[in-house]
């Protein structure tokens, strides 16, 4: 049967927790079974999923998966007393036990702007748009490169999470079906709008479902450059390159 793979991106946009990761030691398959007895009998709430790697990873088939859980500081604290030494390290030498905050994640997005109306002339900037109308973003991760602080980068699942934590009305609005993009010159000075569809659901959002649907396609290419105020140029490009 086969089973669902996350990723920790989904797991915070979704949650809004820190998530508790093991990783095996080299040619460990699967966690002990103790250890998941012990889970199953001390925390009888929480199920231990799966969690595959970055969202902006790439292509994630066949790459290593982590079981995974959420617990509370009670849990931890129960669960560090039986499992490991004070340094935080696993009695067991087969697995090792990781913490991800969510705050961590949350902070990289505080030099993200977003806002509506037309942005300035000549600055680069992705874009979101939805039923709720369009929204610019501009800024950069914390991580950024000095040297490219100035690049929108392509946009990411992460932006529209962060842009409806902003503006709740993107969230209400947006039932179905929205857009993102970036808006940018190639390499012989032509303006050039690159998008790409998605599909919201519930607190989450996916790769919309229409990626050979040619009609629908050309559809959202229209609509992407009437709300960017481009009727006849540039072109609209479906996916990055």
């Amino acid at each position: 049967m086969p089973m669902r793979v996350s990723t920790p991106e989904r797991w915070f946009r979704m949650r809004q927790c820190d998530l508790y990761q093991f990783q095996l030691a080299e040619g460990q398959k699967e966690l002990p079974v103790e250890l998941k007895d012990w889970i199953a009998e001390n925390l009888a709430d929480r199920t231990i999923e799966l969690l595959g790697p970055s969202e902006h990873s790439g292509w994630i088939m066949g790459g290593p998966c982590y079981p995974t859980l959420a617990m509370s500081e009670e849990e931890v604290l129960k669960f560090s007393h039986r499992w490991e030494d004070d340094s935080g390290k696993s009695n067991d030498p087969r697995w090792q036990c990781y913490q991800r905050r969510y705050s961590d994640w949350f902070e990289q997005f505080d030099r993200i702007e977003v806002f509506k109306g037309s942005p300035p002339k000549g600055m680069q900037f992705r874009w979101l748009f939805c039923d709720a109308g369009l929204y610019w973003l501009r800024g950069h991760y914390q991580d950024s490169d000095a040297s490219h602080r100035d690049f929108p980068g392509e946009p990411c699942i992460d932006d529209w999470w962060w842009a409806c934590r902003k503006f709740p009305e993107i969230e209400a609005a947006t039932v179905s079906s929205f857009m993102m993009g970036y808006d940018c010159l190639d390499h012989e000075g032509e303006r050039n709008v690159t998008f790409q569809t998605y599909q919201q659901r519930g607190k989450d959002a996916s790769l919309g479902p229409h990626l050979f649907d040619l009609k629908v396609l050309n559809s959202a290419k229209v609509r992407v450059r009437e709300a960017l105020g481009y009727f006849a140029e540039p072109d609209a490009h479906y996916g990055f390159y």
